[in-house]
């Protein structure tokens, strides 16, 4: 439990008041004994493979209380920051790090998460002990919503009868799922879309040779062939 003196409210319930009442409780409240089981840990895990290449995580995740924690390649792998304060990042094994609080030598952990697709979509770090790991999902990256690299994806495409049709709406996709119905497609990756209220739904663009020749829907939706422009 943390001293009476130490502050005890803070975002979304939190009984931190900031990120930096976070790290000044760990360093008041882990004695030196945590702190040898961790380096133990480390020395043990280092062979430990990656589940994707430390490229795959980078980017910002946010969770509405915390703000938005970024993820980024530092001189010796992953590093993170959240707000002003700066996360170091030793890897433990597969999808799980070590998460060093600035001047404190015991680390909580940081566990990304992969989607049913093989991407990287949230992580979640237990900064309050008492209750469930805080979820930050990922942001979409920057200039994924850039209107000229929308328009690449727009399109009439075919699957037997069904004849959808992708359209730009100013900064983002529409998909025709039916005659006069739309829905918005929402960028996650650099090929891969989400129905806006439906996470669910997955929409893959396939590209071959620089062009978008198919789409794909997930799950069960099937695969449609890009139909050449008549202007």
């Amino acid at each position: 439990m943390p001293p009476k003196d130490f502050p005890v409210c803070g975002p979304a319930g939190s009984i931190y008041s900031s990120v930096s009442d976070l790290a000044r409780w760990v360093q008041a409240n882990l004695n030196d004994g945590a702190k040898e089981a961790t380096q133990r840990q480390r020395a043990a895990s280092a062979a430990t493979p990656h589940a994707h290449p430390e490229a795959a995580y980078l980017g910002e995740y946010h969770h509405p209380g915390y703000g938005t924690l970024r993820v980024t390649a530092g001189a010796d792998g992953l590093t993170a920051r959240l707000g002003v304060l700066d996360l170091g990042m030793r890897h433990r094994h597969f999808e799980t790090w070590d998460l060093d609080l600035t001047a404190v030598e015991t680390a909580l952990t940081l566990t990304f998460t992969t989607d049913a697709e093989g991407e990287v979509s949230s992580l979640a770090v237990p900064f309050e002990p008492s209750v469930s790991p805080i979820v930050f999902r990922r942001l979409p990256q920057q200039g994924l919503s850039a209107p000229e690299r929308l328009a690449t994806f727009t399109g009439d495409y075919l699957m037997g009868q069904l004849r959808p049709r992708v359209r730009l709406d100013h900064n983002h996709l529409t998909l025709d799922v039916a005659s006069g119905q739309a829905v918005v497609l929402e960028p996650t990756g650099e090929r891969t879309f989400t129905v806006r209220r439906q996470p669910g739904v997955r929409i893959q663009f396939v590209v071959d040779d620089s062009r978008v020749t198919e789409m794909e829907i997930h799950p069960g939706g099937g695969v449609y062939v890009r139909q050449e422009s008549d202007t």
